[in-house]
């Protein structure tokens, strides 16, 4: 369960990235270096705070996930 949590976080990340400098790469590469300058201007400042909300959401969710071991499983003393 939180490895599918963490995981759909991670690709979301991912993706954002890719949608945020993939098209910058691809207007560069194009030769409109102003588009992609104001791309970039666009979409670097909620890419930061996307990376900012990871920073405190991948360890909630392993901590999460250690919590729900910790109180499910038998094998960790419960149960």
């Amino acid at each position: 369960m939180f490895e599918r949590a963490g995981g759909m976080i991670g690709a979301a990340f991912y993706g954002a990235q890719a949608v945020a400098l993939g098209l910058a790469a691809v207007l560069y590469l194009a030769g409109a270096e102003a588009a992609a300058r104001a791309w970039l201007a666009w979409t670097v400042p909620p890419m930061i705070g996307l990376t900012m909300a990871l920073v405190f959401a991948l360890p909630a969710v392993g901590a999460a996930a250690a919590m729900w071991r910790v109180v499910t499983d038998r094998e960790y003393g419960s149960g």
